[in-house]
């Protein structure tokens, strides 16, 4: 009878309703309490103390669209004399009569205060798992997956793990074959998340106790799976679509066929802060004019490109992507549709490599305008700065301080800039130093990449310069701010054969 006057008197609530309340302004009066019907909402409000009461049955059902922010506003009450049945009443509203949309977006509020309230909305929030809108039940995921009970006496994260998991396990045979397979591998992560604990427990935990905890742990895995695949679908769904092509050329410029090429690109699931990405990839070869392309919609921000074949350096570049409304049409398409060349280096003569890192920032530092040695066997400077005992090239320091009037009265500190060199040379004749370009990032436009080869396969022969300058120049004054030490563009050769 109760139920019955109660689908009676209301108007179902809709997801119009949800947006009329969140854009909707003629309601509210600047500075004071909304006015609803001529009433203020606190009326509206207390009148869901009593659902029997005269006045709720022949002036509640005139609220009409303005019903949402009474009931919301009655969810959030704590204080007063019928606080407590004031929100369980608004939750068995809500919990009867709103559609399913409009009740996950708010049922949050339910789920927060007291023991009847949740009793009421809990129930019907977990069977919007099984809704044929996959909207609904992502919402409905991320709600339960984040359930904090308060007071902690009432319904446990286990207990809503419990219930949602069950549920889940029917939405493997949905309709919607979207849904179906996202419970469905939510349903084996959770299995793999039992048996996984169970391998590294097997002898430490036995008994009943146990058995709860890994029931618990799969349960949770279970809904939070769910909620990750299909905010992963919904992401892919409603993304944007991008198109990478793929050149591959060898060091002859010949096209390279049957290249392995995987693109890979990142998800983010939804916009919870504890979200990661979920990468996926595209996997193919090149055909033989060594073209692999790959297209797909999602909501990724770069793609990661991987070129492989046997005796053939590995190839690996990085490509950002620009967005709707972020930049113009014409950056979309270049952005969006990115064609790339890579030349991928043979494996010629393949000799052990090293590499040494000198640290000298912790220890004393070379004088300034003297050269330094530096040994090459031993990876160190030479004596008194390091360990080092048979010189193979020098590097000295200079830096010339730009002054200006105050300098003299306030000290060094207040130098207007520095002009800094760093020369490397040799003290055997016919030894020296080439500097040279990555050669493969002529060749990547728009794309950070680099081979596992950075180098050439051979030295040259000739052409070693005795020395090498670098500058690193910056003042506020005339001369232009000068850094032309780039490690990750420029790389160098050494021949000190003649040590």
């Amino acid at each position: 009878m109760f139920s019955t006057r109660i689908n009676r008197l209301f108007v179902r609530l809709t997801t119009i309703e949800l947006l009329f309340l969140m854009f909707s302004g003629e309601c509210r009066l600047l500075g004071s309490e909304p006015i609803y019907q001529g009433e203020p909402e606190s009326y509206w409000v207390d009148l869901l103390a009593n659902l029997d009461s005269a006045p709720f049955a022949t002036q509640w059902q005139t609220l009409g669209s303005n019903t949402i922010p009474v009931l919301i506003k009655a969810l959030e009450k704590k204080d007063g004399p019928n606080a407590s049945t004031i929100r369980t009443n608004a939750a068995f509203i809500l919990s009867r009569n709103s559609d399913p949309k409009t009740l996950v977006a708010i049922a949050s509020l339910a789920l927060t205060y007291n023991i009847q309230a949740r009793s009421l909305i809990l129930p019907a929030v977990v069977k919007c798992l099984l809704n044929p809108d996959p909207e609904v039940c992502l919402g409905a995921a991320r709600l339960l997956s984040h359930y904090y009970p308060y007071p902690p006496e009432d319904q446990n994260q286990g207990e809503v793990d419990k219930l949602a998991c069950a549920e889940i396990e029917k939405a493997a045979n949905n309709s919607d074959p979207h849904i179906s397979n996202a419970a469905s591998v939510a349903v084996r992560r959770g299995e793999q998340v039992a048996t996984d604990e169970k391998k590294r427990h097997s002898v430490d935990f036995q008994g009943e106790q146990y058995e709860i905890f890994l029931m618990a742990k799969k349960n949770h895995a279970v809904l939070d799976a769910y909620a990750r695949e299909l905010a992963i679908y919904l992401s892919e769904l409603h993304g944007t679509k991008w198109t990478a092509t793929i050149h591959v050329f060898d060091d002859e410029d010949k096209p390279v066929q049957g290249a392995s090429v995987n693109i890979s690109y990142a998800i983010l699931p939804g916009h919870d802060l504890d979200a990661v990405n979920d990468f996926r990839k595209i996997e193919g070869l090149t055909d033989s004019n060594g073209l692999f392309s790959a297209t797909h919609i999602d909501s990724s921000r770069s793609i990661g490109i991987e070129v492989k074949k046997d005796n053939y350096y590995r190839v690996r570049a990085y490509h950002e992507f620009a967005f709707p409304g972020q930049f113009d049409s014409e950056k979309m398409a270049v952005s969006r549709n990115p064609v790339a060349t890579f030349a991928i280096k043979k494996v010629i003569r393949p000799v052990p490599m090293y590499v040494n890192r000198v640290d000298i920032a912790h220890r004393e530092k070379p004088s300034m305008d003297k050269p330094v040695g530096f040994d090459l066997t031993i990876g160190d400077f030479v004596s008194p700065y390091g360990k080092g005992t048979n010189a193979q090239m020098y590097f000295t320091w200079h830096a010339d301080y730009i002054t200006n009037e105050f300098t003299n009265y306030f000290g060094k500190g207040t130098s207007r800039g520095k002009d800094g060199r760093m020369i490397i040379s040799f003290p055997n004749q016919g030894d020296g130093i080439i500097e040279f370009d990555l050669p493969s990032d002529k060749k990547w436009t728009g794309f950070e990449a680099g081979s596992d080869l950075r180098s050439p396969q051979l030295a040259p022969v000739d052409g070693y310069q005795s020395q090498l300058v670098k500058t690193n120049r910056w003042n506020f004054g005339k001369l232009k701010s000068i850094n032309d030490y780039d490690h990750l563009h420029k790389n160098w050769f050494f021949d000190v054969r003649n040590g």
